[in-house]
């Protein structure tokens, strides 16, 4: 690799959120420390924003200022300029003027639920596409999507890098679940929704697990947990919860796990992805899935979730008394491990470090 162009990588991302599209940079940086590629690497760290990984090199700003986003791709290619950088990589949209560059597409979902493509972030997308020189896609799915708003991107300018599941999403003990149980007062069996549950007009499709959950004729005996999203339980939610003890969290990484472990199963009945990354981490946890077959999800999914339609609701109630069936769990819990197996951040670093 020693004839590696230098590299620099915009982390604007860390400033927005701490979700997904953070994971799979914070993973592939630390993939990329342990290789040759990163004396090749300078990181633009949004005002201390980006994690702090030791053999990384780094270019300290100011955050990026959305009022102003010309005078942020000006400044980018300074930064290009000064530093003597070949490509540039953005870890969310931002743009070089002069230096090329690759951008990593996460989802088409803006695209595909007809959002208001005017407001500034997804016209820097938008952007940012058209100047790209390559394209990584986190799914064959997600590739697919973007020819079809993109038409004139060659296939052979798309390589497909599938998100990947660190070491530390494993399935946890029972002391460590019932700590995470008693610190958040759960005590029932309860499901798991992760995700924001009304983002981009409520794509998670979260309400309709809530309205089959209701029918449950023992639902009194469980418990819900949601995790990510507002960190208020939406009106129409409550509602349809009524006296179920419905948690909303904001869980770092150990009690993440302990959540996936200890549920009775990860309800996830999306209507798009563009990867679906809790899916796989839940998966590496020994939680069973529920999900949809839809998009990316079966790319990820495999053969190890009880799938069920986005709109049927006793279809997904009787997922739901399904999986509690000890046979039918220890199935799912097993073929989902074995599935889990087929991804690794360190095949997704590999693959993006040869583009």
């Amino acid at each position: 690799m020693t004839d590696l162009p230098r590299i620099a990588i915009d982390g604007v991302f860390f400033q927005i959120a701490n979700s997904g599209i953070a994971r799979v940079w914070h993973s592939l940086f630390q993939e990329w420390v342990k290789s040759e590629l990163c004396q090749h690497l300078l990181i633009i760290d949004r005002d201390g924003t980006t994690p702090q990984i030791p053999g990384l090199t780094y270019y300290q700003t100011p955050l990026f200022d959305y009022q102003n986003p010309a005078l942020e791709s000006i400044y980018i290619q300074e930064i290009c300029d000064r530093e003597q950088i070949d490509l540039f990589v953005s870890t969310y949209h931002t743009i070089s003027l002069l230096t090329p560059s690759i951008v990593l597409v996460h989802d088409m979902l803006p695209e595909i639920f007809n959002t208001d493509l005017s407001v500034m972030p997804l016209q820097e997308k938008y952007w940012s596409i058209l100047h790209a020189c390559y394209y990584i896609s986190v799914s064959i799915n997600t590739a697919g999507d973007l020819q079809k708003f993109f038409p004139d991107i060659p296939k052979d300018r798309i390589t497909i890098a599938l998100n990947g599941v660190g070491s530390e999403f494993y399935p946890q003990n029972l002391d460590r679940i019932q700590s995470f149980k008693t610190k958040y007062q759960i005590e029932k069996p309860f499901f798991l929704i992760v995700g924001n549950r009304y983002a981009n007009g409520g794509f998670k499709n979260v309400v309709h697990f809530f309205r089959a959950f209701v029918k449950l004729p023992d639902r009194h005996q469980f418990e819900i947990v949601c995790i990510g999203g507002y960190h208020i339980l939406e009106p129409e939610l409550v509602q349809l919860a009524g006296s179920t003890k419905v948690s909303v969290l904001s869980l770092k990484y150990a009690e993440l796990m302990a959540a996936y472990s200890g549920a009775i199963a990860l309800v996830y009945p999306s209507l798009y992805e563009g990867f679906g990354l809790p899916i796989l981490e839940a998966m590496a946890c020994a939680c069973p899935v529920i999900t949809c077959a839809n998009s990316a999800i079966p790319e990820v999914a495999g053969d190890a979730a009880i799938y069920v339609s986005t709109t049927d609701i006793d279809e997904l109630t009787t997922a739901l008394i399904k999986v509690q069936h000890s046979e039918i769990r220890s199935q799912l819990i097993s073929a989902g491990l074995a599935q889990s197996k087929h991804f690794s951040w360190t095949k997704m670093a590999d693959t993006i470090a040869k583009v």
